[in-house]
């Protein structure tokens, strides 16, 4: 049989950052290397017309996708969650999140999801 795959299970926005929870514990060196994970995020625009262009969040006039830097990746407690500080987070209606992590068990896996940011909670301690 094969081993599962390491998924997220879950997530949260904060004022300060993401929190990403995963299936699987994590080695630590990989969860907490920001090289580990990359986030864009774009919006689009309501149209009569099926379908919109991407929008940039932080320059709303031009097309594209804003990259997102992270300040610092940190392991919580639990194991399987990563917190990824990124500065000034807020609503988004498109981000995609990529990963390059190994499990405690040695596994790698890679991977990438998308979601919609509606609001963030209040900045989380480290």
């Amino acid at each position: 049989t094969r081993p599962p795959s390491l998924l997220p299970v879950g997530w949260r926005a904060r004022a300060d950052g993401l929190e990403l929870t995963f299936s699987e514990p994590l080695a630590r060196e990989m969860a907490e290397d920001t090289e580990s994970f990359a986030v864009r995020q774009w919006n689009y625009r309501y149209t009569a017309g099926y379908g919109s262009k991407e929008w940039s969040v932080q320059q709303p006039e031009k097309e594209g996708r804003d990259e997102l830097p992270i300040r610092a990746a940190r392991l919580r407690a639990d194991g399987r969650t990563v917190f990824l500080e990124i500065s000034d987070l807020r609503a988004v209606m498109q981000m995609e999140i990529q990963y390059d992590l190994s499990t405690l068990a040695g596994r790698s896996a890679r991977g990438q999801f998308w979601l919609t940011v509606h609001s963030t909670s209040p900045s989380s301690s480290p």
